[in-house]
This record gives C-alpha cells, sequence and structure tokens, in this order.
C-alpha cells in the first residue's frame, strides 16, 4: 500500500507502449504502508546471486523497494523485456547499484532482522 502526496500524473504513450509518469512537486511524498519483500524473490534466481541482488537483499525494507522501483525504471528505459535480463546484466546493474548508494544514506544499509529477531543478512 503506497500514498503518493503533492503529485501530478501524466500519460504519455510512445511506439513502444504506454507510460504513466509520476511528476514531482514541493514537498513530495511517497509513503510506503505496506511492503512485502519476500515476495520480490521472483526477481532474483536462487541458484545464479548476482551481485545487484546481493545488493538488494542487504537494505532495509523501505530501501530495497526503491531500489526495485530504481532497477524497474532502467529495465523499461531501455525497453528491456524481463526484470531476469535486468539483474543479470553487469552494466545495468552496476548503475543500478551505483545510483542506489548515491542517493542512499548509509542507515538504509543496517542489517535487517525479521520479526522474530533473527538477523536476514
Amino acid at each position: 500500500l503506497i500514498f503518493v502526496r503533492n503529485v501530478h500524473f501524466v500519460s504519455t504513450k510512445f511506439p513502444w507502449g504506454e507510460v504513466l509518469i509520476l511528476g514531482a512537486c514541493f514537498k513530495t511524498s511517497i509513503t510506503v504502508e505496506i511492503f512485502s519483500p519476500f515476495e520480490t524473490s521472483c526477481l532474483v534466481d536462487s541458484c545464479q546471486q548476482t551481485p545487484l541482488s546481493q545488493f538488494i537483499d542487504s537494505l532495509s525494507f523501505p530501501a530495497r523497494f526503491w531500489t526495485l522501483l530504481v532497477s524497474s525504471c532502467f529495465q523499461n528505459f531501455d525497453g528491456m523485456p524481463s526484470d531476469k535480463e535486468t539483474l543479470r546484466s553487469c552494466q545495468k546493474e552496476e548503475l543500478t547499484k551505483m545510483y542506489a548508494e548515491s542517493r542512499m544514506p548509509p542507515s538504509m544499509f543496517q542489517p535487517r532482522v525479521n520479526c522474530a529477531g533473527f538477523l536476514l543478512n
């Protein structure tokens, strides 16, 4: 469940598809009330952990959600058809990781703990 405030939406049509663009305004806020990072595991091939998937696993839940959105944006920008291709592409992997690291505070890289108190990293 995501709440978005002080934004505007622009619906655009391109030859390759239709996109809804979220435009930020003054004091734009995005609040994630409910997010299940466990459902994002379908993006990660458990047999082949890539540096990007390991990086995503190291993040706190809000940072993980944001990084998955960034990865999705890079995927859509380049017109790539699947999440697996994005996760396995070294260039996009490094681009996503570098961008995320440059935009997130160090507190987002703290070890994650599940509801039972066990360390997840």
